[in-house]
C-alpha cells in the first residue's frame, strides 16, 4: 500500500489496484522527496473508492485526470430524502464516468483473492446527509478499513462489523475532532437559520481520542494509521487547516497514540507519502525515512 497524504492509499494486491479518496498532488516545480503524484499512480486503477461527497474526498480536479485509468468508480448510495443528500453516482455520470457502482452498507464486491465490503458511516455530516460509506477490504487474512471521517458513535455497530467480517487488523481514521459547525457548509441548504445551540452541537467532526481508541478496540484491530488533516503543502489552500503542535487536533492525535500504544496498538499519524506493507511481512509495518508520521 502506498500513502498519497490527505484520505488517499493505493493498495496493490493479487493483481488488483484500488485507490481511496483520491486527491492527488502534481508534481512540485522542484523535487519534493515527501510526496507522491500522478506519476507515481499505476496505469490502470481497476477500483476507486469515495467515502463521502465532501470536497477533499470527491475531488473532481484529481478523478478528471485519472477517469481515463479508472476501470470503476465505487460511491455510496444516496437517499433522496434530504434535498441536499447529493446522488454521487450521477455526478460521476456527468463527469463522463461509465463504470459507478452504488453501494449501501454491507453490500460487497469479490476481489480475486479478497473482498470488500462497504460499512456504515457515522457522523461527520452534521446528521444530514446520508451518501457516506466506509470500506472493509481484505485479502487472505488481512482486513483493512477505510473509515475516513466516520466517527464512533456507538460501539455495538462496530461489534456488528467484527461479527459479521471478523477482526479487522488495520484501521485507517481520521480524526478532525472538532469539526465545523452546521452552518459552515449547509447553511445555504437549511430552509430556516440554525440556532446557535444546533449550530455548535452538530459540528461535522470525526473521532476524538477515546472514541477512535475505541473503535480499534471493538473491531480488533493491531495497528492504526490516522490520516494527515489536511497538513500535506498541497492542500494548505484547499483545506485551509495548518494545525501547529499546540493545536487541539494534535494534541487529541497525540493523546490517542499514546493510548492506543498502551494497549498493545501500532498507531501513528501519517504525512505526505509513506508505504506499507503487510501479509506475509506479518502485519502493516511503516517504512523509515518514506515521510513524517507521528
Amino acid at each position: 500500500m502506498r500513502y498519497f497524504g490527505h484520505a488517499t492509499v493505493l493498495i496493490e494486491a493479487e493483481g488488483t489496484t484500488i485507490l481511496t479518496d483520491p486527491f492527488i498532488s502534481v508534481s512540485p516545480e522542484v523535487a519534493d522527496r515527501n510526496r507522491l503524484t500522478f506519476r507515481d499512480l499505476p496505469a490502470r486503477i481497476d477500483y476507486v473508492l469515495i467515502t463521502h461527497g465532501h470536497h477533499d474526498h470527491f475531488v473532481f480536479e484529481s478523478l478528471l485526470r485519472l477517469r481515463h485509468r479508472i476501470g470503476t468508480l465505487v460511491v455510496p448510495r444516496n437517499t433522496g430524502i434530504y434535498y441536499g443528500d447529493l446522488s454521487l453516482k450521477q455526478l460521476a455520470q456527468r463527469l463522463g464516468f461509465k463504470q459507478v457502482v452504488e453501494m449501501d452498507a454491507l453490500d460487497s464486491i469479490s476481489l480475486a483473492g479478497g473482498r470488500m465490503t462497504a460499512i456504515p458511516f457515522l457522523g461527520e455530516h452534521c446528521d444530514l446527509l446520508h451518501a457516506k460509506l466506509g470500506y472493509v477490504v481484505r485479502f487472505g487474512d488481512e482486513q483493512i478499513l477505510f473509515a475516513a471521517d466516520s466517527c464512533c458513535l456507538d460501539k455495538y455497530l462496530y461489534a456488528n462489523i467484527r461479527k459479521t467480517l471478523g477482526p479487522i487488523t488495520t484501521a485507517f481514521i481520521g480524526m478532525e475532532c472538532i469539526g465545523a459547525p452546521l452552518s459552515w457548509i449547509y447553511s445555504p441548504l437549511l430552509p430556516v437559520k440554525s440556532e446557535r445551540e444546533h449550530d455548535q452541537s452538530r459540528r461535522s467532526h470525526a473521532n476524538g481520542a477515546d472514541s477512535a481508541l475505541e473503535l480499534l478496540q471493538t473491531v480488533g484491530a493491531n495497528t492504526a494509521y490516522v490520516y494527515a488533516l489536511g497538513r500535506e503543502p498541497w492542500l494548505k489552500y484547499f483545506m485551509a487547516l495548518e494545525p501547529t503542535d499546540d493545536d487541539p487536533y494534535m494534541v487529541e492525535i497525540r493523546k490517542f497514540v499514546v493510548a492506543a500504544q498502551t494497549h498493545g496498538i501500532d498507531a501513528q499519524m501519517l504525512y505526505g507519502k509513506q508505504d506499507l506493507f503487510c501479509g506475509d511481512k506479518a502485519h502493516l509495518r511503516y517504512v523509515k525515512g518514506t515521510g513524517g508520521g507521528l
